[in-house]
Parts: C-alpha cells; structure tokens; sequence
C-alpha cells in the first residue's frame, strides 16, 4: 500500500530507520549506559583535586550560608508584598517606596535574618 509520499510501508520503515541511523544527535556518546555514567562520575570523586576541597572546605558553611540567602530574600519579598499592597489607602510616590525597600534591605532584612539564625544555632 503507498502513502502520500510515494513510498510503501516498509520501505518507509527501512529508510526512517536509515537515517536514525546515520543521524545521531549525541554521536557515541550516546551509547553510553548508565552504569557507565556512575562509574566515570565515581572515577572523578578520586581525584586529589576533589579529595583536597573534601579534607578543606566544611560543608555547614555552605548550606549556612545557601539557607540565609534564600531567607533574606523570603523576607524582602513578604516586606515588599505586605508594606506595599496595591490596596493599601495611601499611594506612595515610587521614589519613597524604593527608599524604604532599600532601607529595609540594608538594615531590617539582616536584622531579622541573623536573629532567625542565632535562634537556630543556640536551639
């Protein structure tokens, strides 16, 4: 039976299979398994580089630091959404609004921030 094209359904078959063949968007890469994938990345945890920031770097940090950016930022924006409502009474200029937002990114956000994470270390 011939489609549109011209072609019948199994040579249909044969040349999409062609040029799957011929086309691989990954090159050999592609025919990498998984298990393949895990060995190599086992392979670069051995390396002295990786062992060096290991035996260096504390982790804690890191994630100390990560929670608290994602915290001064929670805060800025519940500021911003709460101070600022489109409901609210009284219209602020913009000017006065990006100086109180500022303000308080400068001096409350890190305030509430570090008392949040002082709670935390002593508890």
């Amino acid at each position: 039976m011939l489609n549109g094209s011209g072609l019948g359904q199994e040579e249909l078959k044969l040349t999409t299979s062609l040029v799957f063949q011929k086309n691989k968007p990954l090159g050999d890469a592609g025919d990498i398994s998984i298990n393949d994938l895990i060995n190599k990345g086992l392979d670069t945890l051995d390396t002295p580089l990786v062992q060096m920031i290991k035996n260096n770097v504390d982790v804690s940090v890191a994630g100390s630091l990560l929670s608290s950016m994602i915290l001064y930022k929670t805060i800025v924006n519940l500021y911003t959404k709460s101070a600022f409502n489109s409901s609210s009474i009284l219209e602020l200029a913009n000017t006065t609004r990006s100086k109180e937002v500022a303000l308080f990114m400068i001096i409350g956000a890190p305030a509430i921030v570090d008392s949040i994470m002082a709670i935390n270390a002593v508890t």
